[in-house]
């Protein structure tokens, strides 16, 4: 029986720190309860015909893309469908407490953020992961021959808690680590889930960087080439919603057709291909980017990938947004800097290997 507080929320273990991982197994959020099943990240119902005739010829306004009332009070529940997220894929457990406050673990900054907007509640409790003041085991490689990834950090349904099985050598994104010596970590297949950590080794930047670039060879990066160069042809083409050619085009036509010509057949919108490819870059960790890599934006209005761009090298993308197809920088020195860019950058997956 879990210990619990005067307050009724658990106590991890033996240890008088609460855990606020425990709290949200209680209230069965970890389990996706709150989370619909039809709302999967990256997997989004977006339309599958774009009626050029009726959508804008530029990129949506934040405003357009707000979709919340000001003046409303929205649940959890209508907050996550909006985010239009997969709890297997990201990482945004959330849930209220019996003083009204919100609790939780998120990986975007993004959605602590609208769901403060939203919900009017106080959001201090929920965590962004990882933290800031851990810079030192974010992280890691399996070790062990095999290492199952679990829902929970502790082993309650048996194989119905398995998510997924990493494999020797594989490297991982540490998010957390609890007291009994679970791993909270993202792994580069795009899962999330539990690890013992006797089964990684940490491991720092560079090696990770290292990691992650090791398997880019001279075919592969004839490939990218050849791909960037097929998006470079589309440079000063006008922005068009659901447009493909330069006639006019958007950000994800501009990813689909530009891999298209290398044998790369990505879907049609930003949302669903964040989904394809190796995890190769986070908000907070940028060293191991190539060029070719798909840079993917979260929408600090409503929570959802909303854009996507092509890693040029050096810190520059190109992208379809705005008037036209142009070169943007996350380097606040060059010209091209676009600061909102570089503050709603989620993370980037790599598509030729």
């Amino acid at each position: 029986m879990p210990r619990m507080d005067t307050n009724g929320e658990r106590i991890l273990g033996s240890s008088s720190q609460k855990s606020v991982y425990d709290e949200g197994m209680m209230t069965n959020v970890w389990r996706g309860v709150r989370i619909p099943v039809a709302a999967m990240l990256f997997a989004f119902s977006g339309p599958l015909v774009h009626a050029q005739t009726t959508q804008p010829t530029t990129e949506p306004t934040a405003d357009a893309d707000e979709r919340f009332d000001r003046n409303r009070v929205y649940t959890i529940d209508e907050c996550l469908k909006r985010f239009e997220l997969d709890e297997r894929l990201s990482l945004c457990h959330v849930w209220e407490r019996p003083d009204g406050s919100l609790a939780g673990f998120v990986e975007m900054p993004q959605y602590k953020a609208v769901l403060a907007r939203a919900t009017k509640k106080d959001v201090s409790a929920i965590k962004v992961l990882p933290e800031e003041s851990k810079t030192e085991a974010r992280f890691g490689i399996v070790t062990a021959e095999h290492a199952i990834l679990r829902k929970g950090p502790g082993d309650t349904l048996g194989d119905r808690d398995n998510v997924s099985d990493l494999l020797l050598g594989e490297p991982v994104w540490i998010l957390d680590r609890i007291e009994s010596g679970a791993m909270l970590v993202h792994a580069c297949d795009g899962y999330i889930g539990w690890v013992d950590e006797q089964n990684l080794k940490v491991i720092g930047g560079r090696a990770m960087s290292e990691i992650l670039s090791h398997s880019i060879d001279d075919r592969t990066r004839q490939k990218t080439d050849a791909a960037i160069d097929n998006a470079r042809q589309l440079l000063g083409a006008p922005y068009l919603w659901g447009g493909k050619t330069k006639e006019g085009i958007d950000c994800s036509g501009l990813a689909q057709t530009s891999f298209a010509s290398q044998g790369i057949l990505l879907p049609r919108d930003a949302d669903q291909q964040a989904n394809v490819g190796k995890l190769v870059a986070t908000r907070y960790f940028r060293d191991a980017l190539q060029p070719g890599d798909l840079l993917f934006f979260v929408s600090e209005h409503r929570g959802n990938v909303h854009h996507v761009a092509i890693y040029l090298g050096e810190g520059k993308y190109i992208e379809a947004a705005g008037k036209d197809v142009h070169i943007s920088s996350f380097n606040p020195r060059d010209r091209e800097y676009d600061k909102e860019r570089d503050e709603t950058f989620g993370w980037a997956r790599r598509v030729i290997e």
